[in-house]
């Protein structure tokens, strides 16, 4: 797996969409220092390289993902950094989140990938609980944390996110922090508690724009507004 993150970050995968990787078993990633993958920028701030194959996670589970160190610090953070054109199933992700920096940056994150463009997601669990600690946190948040033209099927969320004191231009979602573009959530759930200080968050969605839309979809988790 660690090989393979190296290979997309040296752009070896940039725009193969015929590219498929499987994943065969079970990982437990304790006491691995995570880097996204698809999370390489240029000296102009430009994003470089990027997965856009076929990822099929086989119903199997990556635990024990440690998102804490990353957070706040990289643009992108999730399992994958930067995911267009690609596609993902059958993943479930789980781990933590515990904020401790309280100079975060702008962070598009993301459980199965901080940004999706022209993706198919779908059959996918994310089971990764976030709590900032009262620290300042802003950007989007999600199972991605923003979609452009990308399309989630049965995919669910069941971790709590618990988002307390100050924030400002904070999209949070159980599936999408920010979707736009056409993005479609359909028959996709959210069983896990949010108590969240953020104009813009829902159990499925933080913000819809640009004909994006909620299909089929549930909520049976406990939604605490604060503010």
């Amino acid at each position: 797996l660690l090989a393979f993150g190296k290979a997309v970050n040296d752009g070896d995968f940039n725009g193969k969409t015929d590219a498929v990787v499987v994943l065969n078993k079970d990982l437990d990633l304790t006491g691995i220092d995570w880097t996204p993958i698809g999370n390489v920028f240029n000296a102009k701030g430009e994003l470089q390289n990027y997965f856009s194959g076929k990822f099929y996670g086989n119903g199997h589970t990556i635990s024990n993902i440690d998102f804490t160190p990353i957070y706040g610090k990289d643009l992108l953070v999730g399992f994958f950094g930067d995911i267009e054109e690609a596609e993902v199933s059958g993943l479930t992700i789980e781990g933590s989140i515990d904020v401790t920096n309280a100079d975060n940056d702008y962070t598009f994150y993301g459980t199965i990938a901080g940004f999706a463009g022209d993706c198919t997601i779908s059959d996918c669990v994310s089971n990764v609980s976030f709590n900032n600690n009262g620290k300042y946190v802003y950007g989007f948040m999600g199972m991605v944390g923003q979609a452009d033209g990308t399309t989630f099927e049965y995919c669910e969320n069941t971790a709590d996110i618990i988002i307390s004191g100050d924030s400002s231009s904070l999209y949070v979602g159980g599936i999408v922090g920010y979707a736009q573009n056409g993005t479609e959530v359909r028959y996709c759930s959210n069983t896990g508690d949010m108590v969240y200080a953020a104009a813009n968050a829902g159990g499925i969605a933080g913000r819809l724009i640009e004909n994006a839309k909620v299909v089929n979809s549930y909520v049976t988790g406990k939604l605490t507004p604060l503010g």
